[in-house]
Parts: C-alpha cells; sequence; structure tokens
C-alpha cells in the first residue's frame, strides 16, 4: 500500500506487488473503493490509514507491514 498525495480521494494505492506494465494498463484492473471499506477487509490498515504521502508499507514474510518509503513521480 502507498500514499500518494490526495487529489479527490484520500490517495491510498493497493497493489498486491507483482502486477506488471500490461497489467496496469488496463482499465478494467483498476477500482476505486472507500478505505472504510478496504480497512473492513484488513483492520491492520486502519493504523496506518493517516501516514503522509510519500509513505508506503509492504507485507514481510510474517504478514506484518514494514515501512518503505518512495519517491512519488
Amino acid at each position: 500500500m502507498r500514499r500518494d498525495s490526495p487529489y479527490s480521494d484520500c490517495g491510498w494505492r493497493f497493489l498486491a506487488g507483482d502486477e506488471s506494465d500490461e497489467y496496469m494498463e488496463g482499465a478494467d484492473n483498476h477500482g476505486i473503493f472507500l478505505l472504510n471499506s478496504i480497512c473492513n477487509y484488513d483492520p491492520d490498515i486502519i493504523p496506518l490509514q493517516d501516514s503522509p504521502p510519500g509513505t508506503a508499507y509492504y507485507r514481510n514474510e510474517q504478514g506484518i507491514f514494514e515501512l518503505d518509503r518512495y519517491e512519488e513521480e
């Protein structure tokens, strides 16, 4: 999960991490959901939801979110 600068949404993007460029180019492979809905599926996200833009997290081998900074494009 990573947070971009919010525009008309909260800025969070959720990816599996193994998506190909071809997959990401397909509009049918994307959806817009309320953050609350995503948190209902995975409550581990709740304490991280106020992280600033430019923040990313990934699940480690134990399934725990770890901080991973990235630079916005």
